[in-house]
């Protein structure tokens, strides 16, 4: 269970760090 709280966790934060790149590329612009 716990491996698998982290693993989502972890995908998200990676998800939300890709979003953040994207958005701060689109104001560059």
């Amino acid at each position: 269970m716990e491996s698998i709280r982290t693993t989502r966790q972890c995908s998200l934060s990676v998800h939300a760090g890709i979003r953040g790149e994207a958005m701060r590329f689109h104001f560059m612009d």
